[in-house]
């Protein structure tokens, strides 16, 4: 089994993670998969419908995002350092619950795009990881939130066995035992959709 987590922000992490998801259950027959995520769990569910008895969907709430002032394209930078950094201080209940589930549904693998706990988790169960994005919430959240809570990010994004950067990525302060670098990929389009 192999556990993904997928960020809550926005779709296009959906959409490239439904891919890679694809590609695992489609390769090796034998693969199962737990997708957890939140906001796009009903696009997740729906587009990976052909292969339901090999996955197993939990909503499970798995990153903040950027918040924006009502209307308007502008961080509300208050309300966001409050909600990141009450996040933060529940990362460790968060992690704990998470292993107690995978106690009883072992997995092998965790893959992130890009949600920093889950890599505290693989951490705690000693398996390996991979996080894939075109950024990190520690850079996203660099100019907007205090630095206690700035370096949990980093301590979580450094327990990544693997990155996969994808195009336009521009992580320089975070060093990651082993990156390698990837364009731009997306779902496979479905005409009848």
């Amino acid at each position: 089994k192999t556990a993904f987590y997928v960020s809550d922000h926005g779709f296009g992490h959906a959409s490239r993670s439904i891919e890679i998801i694809r590609q695992l259950l489609t390769r090796d027959k034998d693969v199962e998969v737990i997708v957890n995520t939140s906001a796009p769990l009903d696009f997740i569910k729906n587009s990976l419908k052909e292969y339901e008895s090999r996955v197993i969907y939990r909503k499970v709430k798995n990153d903040i995002g950027l918040i924006l002032k009502p209307e308007s394209l502008y961080p509300d930078v208050n309300e966001m350092q409050s909600e990141v950094t009450r996040w933060v201080q529940r990362w460790d209940s968060i992690v704990t619950d998470e292993v107690d589930y995978y106690k009883g549904n072992p997995v092998h693998l965790i893959i992130s795009d890009i949600t920093p706990h889950a890599f505290l988790i693989t951490n705690r169960l000693d398996i390996p990881s991979i996080g894939i994005s075109n950024f990190t919430w520690y850079t996203m959240y660099s100019q907007f939130i205090p630095s206690d809570a700035l370096c949990e990010f980093k301590r979580a994004y450094e327990h990544m066995d693997y990155f996969f950067s994808l195009a336009f990525h521009n992580e320089t302060e975070i060093l990651f035992q082993n990156q390698c670098d990837f364009g731009v990929y997306a779902r496979q389009i479905n005409k009848e959709e």
